[in-house]
């Protein structure tokens, strides 16, 4: 691991990636590089640094957040594919559904001639079943957005997502983790023997988002994803985690 991880440290280094994180956060806070100093100095000037980066850096991040953040309505949404797949016990209920239609009405086909009818009757019910599969598609995206909603509320999504924004803003780069299960205090809501409602603490896993520090991430040389080659971030220990 420390091979690895002092590899990476020498090609973000030798990259360039290094002294732009720097030149980034020195701008963002209006202070020259101590080599840029240094030549004011040779000079025999003082440096006046006229703050534009800032106010760029701060506009950018109050336009993101505005879209991302300051909104009631999800980042996301979810759909179905035109043409949805449902798991076999799904489309086998589905099917099993349109048997108990005919069979309300009719006998189990025997003959040709019934074996043809039913035939031309699954064909007619043929567009009602494709609406039914596609309607069962939408609600079950429903429903998985709102799950995926209640675990971001409950990860700590949007505080991330707010510091990732303004690493965006600063670097023009940013890192968010996640999802890291951890296991946290939950109260629960439950019913006694006599139907009174009562309020537990229990132990819960979930899903949680953090943003990285840019300065504290060293990605693989020549890794252009995430799971090209190995990626090395600095650990921090902290209180609250």
């Amino acid at each position: 691991v420390q091979r690895i991880f002092d590899r990476n440290v020498q090609h973000r280094i030798s990259s360039g990636t290094e002294e732009e994180l720097k030149a980034c956060l020195y701008q963002t806070n209006s202070r020259y590089t101590p080599e840029e100093l240094a030549k004011f100095s040779n000079l025999k000037m003082k440096p006046v640094f006229f703050p534009y980066t800032a106010v760029k850096v701060n506009a950018a991040q109050a336009w993101i957040s505005e879209i991302f953040l300051n909104t009631t309505e999800h980042v996301y949404v979810l759909r179905p594919t035109p043409i949805p797949t449902l798991a076999y016990e799904d489309n086998l209920r589905i099917v099993e559904e349109v048997m108990q239609d005919w069979m309300a009405f009719n006998d189990i086909p025997k003959t040709e001639e019934e074996k043809t009818r039913f035939f031309f009757y699954l064909i007619s019910r043929r567009d009602e079943l494709s609406n039914k599969v596609s309607e069962e598609a939408r609600e079950r995206a429903a429903n998985m957005e709102r799950l995926i909603n209640d675990q971001f509320v409950e990860g700590g999504w949007r505080d991330s997502l707010s510091d990732l924004i303004q690493d965006i803003s600063t670097y023009g780069t940013g890192i968010l983790k996640g999802p890291d299960f951890r296991m946290r205090k939950r109260v629960v809501y439950k019913k006694d023997a006599d139907n009174n409602t009562t309020c537990e603490v229990e132990w819960k896993m979930v899903p949680e988002w953090r943003h990285l520090d840019p300065f504290d991430c060293y990605p693989s040389p020549g890794a252009v994803g995430i799971a090209d080659g190995p990626f090395c971030h600095r650990v921090r220990f902290l209180t609250n985690v």
